[in-house]
């Protein structure tokens, strides 16, 4: 009685001393494998025992292992043979049938195990793909992994320099309940589309086809076309993928012919609903336009605004001087009050009613006046209609910085400074200063990359000074882009310093009419698994993939 331990045999033994005859010394050593076998069964049935149960109905869906109820007790196998037997040849033909069975696809492996031996072991499939280990206390195995060849052959893999037997011939190593399958989307590691596809994890597979269930609009609730009033459903709902409003419907939009009449009201403001105004009435569309915010009347007689509030209290609507400003007699009206710079002068015989200069008075020219002092002063361009005014503030400019052309003098090197309306002067000296790359973009991102800002000048960091790719930006040249992709090869023609970093500058095309689709022996674009996919004048199929240049042909489609 030694419980569950070969070692603790060995450390009782320990306590005693060995006979000095060879022929006890014998007896010992057989009795030492004897009982260590002993030990070694008593372990293995107590596995046994402790998950002898059914595995659960779920344990294995779309198993593709022939012989899923089968024990196998792999034992007098050495490196390289195989776990199966004489099963292999029915499992490699089963796996060979399977549509996913093949390079790039993931599988799973999983299996109860049951192993007699104190040190782990290792099992993997031919091409170094599933490969596992199992120890003393293990009793189940799942792993995946993506499928190098189309070997199928589960082997027993001994590390050179580990405890691991070359050969299996002590204990046997039992497998039972084994489950091979493509890996379950439970595992799938890409994203499905967003807003356009479900990941279904109890499917099987490791692409976006297998893994992901297209979502139609008429499916989805949340994409229902309500409220009527601001959706309506797009021309192809019934058959569109999406699951939201903005993929399955169409917005109607606010018009401002809406809102009329249009001095009374306007569109509201959609920046407060995201830059988008939906509705199909002056309700949810518009807003009032109050007299009270109106300005156009006169400041200077304040009882040319008419009340903000109708008789009923309701809000004066309007944002016009007819509907919002009390009209006056114009000869009331001081036209020559000092408070307009001297851009109106008073009619020769004023008349009618008004509420303002506009209304009561004649408007003086900028072109009849003379600057009044022109070593400060320099007259405006002639505008047409003429600039209204008579006096140096309103008819003539200052001459400052502002007016001299730094980017042209300079050869555009230089800027105008901060400040340069005040700033008097007329050459590079006085009013430019040198552009910096810190303000230089790159004119290609995809051919410059922006160099540091700055430099070092005596020791100190000083800002890099220049304003053009070749002053602030490094090359980014096409030699140095990676051009492997399943739709892009390397472009022998492109010369040695050509500029670039994206496919389409560096890279040439890799067309579908280039390939034959994988079962489509004789090139006539029907293979028994795919159909090529057709070109057009106005399209080209580009890639070197099943996936990218043919469709499948699905077996519900075929006619025995």
């Amino acid at each position: 009685h030694f419980g569950s331990s070969s070692r603790s045999l060995l450390d009782w033994l320990d306590c005693y001393r060995l006979p000095s005859k060879p022929a006890m010394q014998g007896s010992w050593v057989v009795l030492l494998a004897l009982l260590a076998h002993s030990v070694a069964s008593a372990k293995l049935k107590a596995a046994k025992a402790s998950i002898e149960t059914d595995p659960p109905a779920d344990w294995c869906v779309g198993n593709v292992f022939p012989f899923p109820d089968k024990r196998y007790h792999v034992r007098g196998v050495g490196s390289g043979d195989a776990a199966f037997g004489k099963d292999e040849e029915e499992v490699a033909a089963a796996l060979t049938k399977h549509a996913d069975w093949g390079p790039d696809s993931f599988w799973e492996f999983k299996a109860h195990v049951i192993s007699g031996y104190e040190q782990k072991l290792k099992f993997g499939f031919s091409s170094g793909f599933l490969e596992f280990e199992i120890g003393p206390e293990d009793v189940m195995v799942e792993v995946d992994s993506q499928i190098k060849t189309t070997d199928s052959k589960l082997e027993y893999l001994p590390q050179a320099g580990s405890r691991m037997p070359p050969i299996l011939s002590e204990h046997p190593v039992e497998f039972y309940d084994i489950c091979l399958r493509p890996r379950p989307c439970s595992k799938f590691t890409e994203d499905c589309p967003h807003n356009t596809h479900q990941l279904v994890p109890e499917n099987l597979g490791s692409n976006i086809a297998k893994c992901c269930k297209p979502l139609y609009c008429k499916d989805q609730p949340e994409a229902a076309c309500e409220p009527l009033d601001e959706w309506t459903q797009h021309p192809d709902f019934e058959t569109k993928l999406g699951n939201t409003q903005d993929h399955c419907c169409i917005p109607k939009l606010c018009s401002a012919d809406l809102c009329a009449p249009s001095t009374k009201y306007q569109l509201l403001n959609s920046s407060n609903t995201g830059g988008v105004l939906r509705g199909s009435d002056i309700g949810k569309c518009c807003e009032k336009r109050l007299c009270e915010a109106f300005s156009g009347c006169s400041l200077e007689k304040e009882e040319s605004k008419l009340p903000a509030s109708l008789e009923d209290g309701s809000p004066r609507l309007g944002s016009t001087e007819e509907e919002c400003c009390h009209m006056i007699q114009c000869s009331e009206f001081n036209c020559i009050d000092g408070t307009q710079g001297g851009m109106w002068k008073n009619k020769s015989n004023p008349e009618g009613t008004g509420h303002d200069y506009k209304h009561c008075c004649d408007p003086e020219y900028c072109k009849l006046y003379t600057c009044s002092d022109s070593a400060k002063w320099k007259r405006k361009n002639p505008t047409d209609p003429p600039t209204q005014g008579f006096s140096d503030e309103k008819c003539c400019d200052e001459i400052y910085c502002s007016d001299f052309d730094c980017e042209t003098e300079s050869g555009g090197t230089h800027s105008l400074m901060v400040n340069s309306k005040k700033r008097h002067g007329g050459s590079v000296a006085d009013c430019c200063e040198p552009k910096m790359c810190t303000n230089y973009k790159c004119s290609s991102d995809t051919e410059w990359v922006k160099k540091a800002v700055t430099a070092t000048d005596g020791g100190l960091q000083v800002p890099l000074q220049g304003f053009s790719d070749v002053a602030c930006c490094e090359p980014k040249y096409c030699s140095d882009f990676d051009c492997s992709h399943t739709k892009w090869k390397k472009n022998p023609a492109l010369a040695a310093k050509t500029q670039g970093s994206t496919y389409e500058e560096c890279c040439e095309k890799i067309l579908c009419a280039d390939m034959n689709c994988t079962t489509d022996y004789d090139g006539d674009g029907e293979g028994t698994k795919w159909r090529k996919k057709v070109d057009t004048n106005a399209l080209k199929h580009q890639g070197s993939l099943d996936e990218e240049c043919c469709d499948p042909k699905k077996c519900i489609a075929f006619n025995v």
